[in-house]
């Protein structure tokens, strides 16, 4: 008879061991998921600030190549020679006045119409250079903003033809990049 007591009081033990178990395994599985998401989260914070440093890095990289474009050739300029700017006090404070990316597209604008040698660029080629891991349909109202606000400005001129529009830096825009840019865009839009 006092063996029945002693087995329901094991039983007993048993579950609350179980109960105490199940809550301890619980609590532990938490844990893991709690640091799996903290960790997560910090790669992902990571990742967004080096990409954030990588779009500035080549965002100055193109700028200087606007300003010098001879940069890697060149080692030190005599004393007596300096290298001169077209760019006047007005232009640099109307480039500045621009926001970051207005100011990567005009500068990606100026290369490629420099480096292809074309009069016109297709906005889409531009949009590809701009955001290289978007579909054009995504970011085609967002380049088009882009480049109205640098038309308002003086900076380039926009045409459409038929269903393809087409960028190009002006007369006015030339005055805000490189002496020696600005010869072979002239030779182009002339």
């Amino acid at each position: 008879m006092f063996s029945f007591f002693k087995n329901k009081q094991l039983h007993s033990k048993v579950r609350r061991m179980e109960e105490g178990l199940h809550y301890s395994f619980n609590k532990i599985k938490d844990d893991f998921l709690a640091t799996h998401k903290k960790l997560e989260d910090h790669s992902s914070n990571t990742t967004k600030k080096l990409d954030e440093i990588h779009l500035r890095l080549s965002y100055l990289e193109r700028l200087f190549s606007l300003h010098l474009p001879n940069l890697q050739t060149k080692t030190r300029l005599p004393e007596n020679q300096e290298e001169e700017f077209e760019d006047t006090e007005e232009g640099v404070s109307k480039i500045y006045q621009l926001t970051d990316k207005q100011q990567k597209i005009f500068n990606e604008l100026v290369v490629m119409q420099t480096e292809s040698g074309s009069k016109w660029i297709p906005l889409k080629e531009l949009a590809e250079h701009v955001y290289p891991r978007k579909e054009y349909k995504g970011v085609r109202s967002t380049i088009s903003e882009y480049t109205s606000v640098l038309e308002e400005q003086g900076l380039i001129e926009k045409k459409s033809n038929r269903k393809r529009s087409y960028v190009r830096v002006n007369k006015k825009g030339l005055n805000y990049i490189s002496k020696e840019r600005a010869k072979k865009l002239a030779k182009l839009i002339a």
